[in-house]
């Protein structure tokens, strides 16, 4: 998933990856993989994950826009964690 947020002011960055960790820590959901057996497929609830939090300064809403499009069209495998 990829999300952008507009802060304004000074940001707490470990704080918000604490909140996010323990937001995932929360909700099995987020860290739920999906791999196949036997050409059968299952969810696997996996252990707390770190959760990557990429921070960026960009100089505006058009640079932001176009580094969320970016990151959003990065392939990933749903039979990992991020």
């Amino acid at each position: 998933m990829v999300e952008s947020y507009r802060m304004r002011g000074p940001v707490d960055v470990d704080a918000l990856r604490a909140a996010l960790a323990d937001t995932v820590r929360r909700h099995p959901a987020l860290r739920t993989t999906f791999r196949a057996r036997r050409g059968v497929p299952y969810a696997q609830i996996g252990p707390d994950a770190r959760v990557p939090v990429e921070v960026r300064t960009v100089a505006d809403v058009a640079e932001a826009q176009v580094a969320v499009e970016r990151l959003a069209a990065v392939p990933f495998a749903l039979a990992e964690v991020p």
